[in-house]
């Protein structure tokens, strides 16, 4: 019930922090946050919506065999190394989290260094 109740109030956080950041996104800014704790790894990103596919792209290469598909993607997800994190994507808007203290080193590295991909693919100029 207790993990149920936080789920919800996340899940209420990250809207409320996707919308904030819609209202000011501007096609031409790239904004990217990492936070980390002990417990958890967090990338958000904001950018052109013309780099979606790029960056959709970017991460299909990363984490196959699995792939994200459509234009809005809010999951949870196993990887064949049992990597297990959660994703929201939209058009110019990304989420990652990673758990730590339910994934492996070798999982956090992963994604992590994904995370650091993210941001080359985003400051590219093409």
């Amino acid at each position: 019930m207790k993990k149920n109740i936080y789920k919800q109030i996340l899940g209420l956080l990250t809207i409320s922090v996707c919308f904030s950041c819609c209202n000011f996104h501007n096609d031409h800014n790239i904004r990217i946050s990492v936070k980390e704790s002990s417990q958890q790894y967090r990338l958000h990103a904001s950018y052109s919506r013309a780099k979606t596919n790029k960056v959709r792209s970017y991460i299909n290469e990363c984490i196959q065999p699995v792939s994200l598909n459509g234009n809005y993607v809010d999951i949870t997800t196993t990887l064949d190394d049992n990597t297990r994190f959660y994703i929201k994507s939209l058009a110019g808007e990304l989420l990652i989290k990673l758990n730590k203290t339910e994934n492996s080193e070798a999982s956090y590295h992963r994604i992590k260094k994904m995370c650091e991909g993210i941001k080359e693919v985003l400051k590219d100029e093409n």
